[in-house]
């Protein structure tokens, strides 16, 4: 992100009470507007964990999948 753009909110990641990671959001210009954002995970945490998705600021999130 450049810093021309302004941020509009923020995206956090967690599994328990590990932040995997935290994403800045920049504002797209509208309420229907969107754009593709993601994170660069330092190692994923072994074995099975609920992952707790926060959204702080006016963020709004319609999908988001896993990649490896």
């Amino acid at each position: 992100m450049s810093e021309f753009e302004a941020v509009q909110g923020r995206l956090t990641f967690t599994a328990g009470d590990r932040l995997l990671a935290e994403i800045a959001v920049p504002d797209t210009g509208g309420r229907y507007g969107w754009t593709t954002v993601a994170p660069d995970l330092d190692s994923a945490p072994d074995g099975v964990h609920d992952l707790r998705i926060g959204l702080h600021g006016d963020v709004r999130l319609a999908a988001f999948r896993f990649c490896s």
